[in-house]
C-alpha cells in the first residue's frame, strides 16, 4: 500500500491551502501599508516637515497634486519664490531639492535654470537648459519656459560653427512654440522685448552670438 508524503498531506489538505493565502495576503497588506506610510512622510500634504512657505504665503501650492508630489511640490514653490516674491536663491535650492528628488523632470531642470538666470549663474543656467532639452526635446511646454532664457544663452555662444548647436536647439524650441503654444509665445514677445529681438535676429539668420 503506497503511504502518502507530508507534501501530499499538505497539498490535499484545505486548511493548509488558507493559511497560505491567508500569510500571503497579510504580507501583501503589510508591504502596502509600509509603502503608503512612506509617501505620506514624503508628501507635504500630510507631512508638516515637507512644506516650504514662501514670502508671504501659505505652504499650500498653487497646483493641488503637488501636494502628493514632493518633486512637484518644490518645483511649484521655486516658481512661487522667483515670480511673485523674486527669491532667486530660494527658487534656485528649491528647484535643486525638486531635481534631486526626481532627476528626470524636465520642469525641474527648467525651474532650475530660469532661478539661476535670474540670480547671476548663467553658465549654471545653461548647463540646466542642455539637460532639460537631451530630457524632453520636443515638449513643447518644456520648450517655451527654455525660450525664456533663449536671450541669455544665445548672448553666451561663439558667433561661428561651434555655436550652430545651440542655435539649433533654440530655433527647434521655437518652432515647437510657434505650433502648440503660440499663445505663450505672443506673451513672452510681449513681455520680454529683449528675448523677442534676439529670437527674431536668430529666425532673419542675423548671427547672434557672444558680445550680441
Amino acid at each position: 500500500m503506497r503511504r502518502s508524503s507530508t507534501s501530499d498531506q499538505k497539498a490535499s489538505n484545505p486548511a493548509f491551502g488558507k493559511t497560505i493565502v491567508r500569510i500571503s495576503s497579510i504580507t501583501l497588506l503589510l508591504i502596502g501599508l509600509a509603502s503608503f506610510a512612506a509617501v505620506m512622510d514624503d508628501s507635504p500634504g500630510f507631512s508638516p516637515d515637507e512644506r516650504v512657505n514662501v514670502g508671504l504665503d501659505s505652504w499650500f501650492p498653487e497646483n493641488r497634486t503637488a501636494l502628493f508630489d514632493r518633486s512637484l511640490y518644490n518645483i511649484d514653490r521655486s516658481e512661487t519664490a522667483s515670480l511673485r516674491w523674486q527669491d532667486e536663491r530660494l527658487a534656485l535650492e528649491l528647484a535643486i531639492e525638486a531635481i534631486e528628488a526626481t532627476p528626470g523632470n524636465v520642469f525641474a531642470w527648467n525651474a532650475a535654470a530660469i532661478a539661476a538666470a535670474s540670480g547671476g549663474f548663467d553658465d549654471f543656467a545653461r548647463t540646466a537648459l542642455a539637460r532639460s532639452r537631451a530630457l524632453a526635446p520636443n515638449t513643447a511646454r518644456a520648450a517655451i519656459q527654455r525660450l525664456v532664457l533663449a536671450g541669455m544663452e544665445l548672448e553666451g555662444v561663439p558667433e561661428d560653427e561651434t555655436g550652430d548647436s545651440t542655435r539649433t536647439a533654440i530655433l527647434h524650441d521655437l518652432k515647437l512654440a510657434q505650433l502648440y503654444e503660440s499663445q505663450a509665445l505672443a506673451t513672452l514677445y510681449e513681455t520680454a522685448p529683449d528675448t523677442a529681438e534676439a529670437l527674431t535676429r536668430l529666425q532673419t539668420g542675423g548671427i547672434v552670438g557672444a558680445g550680441g
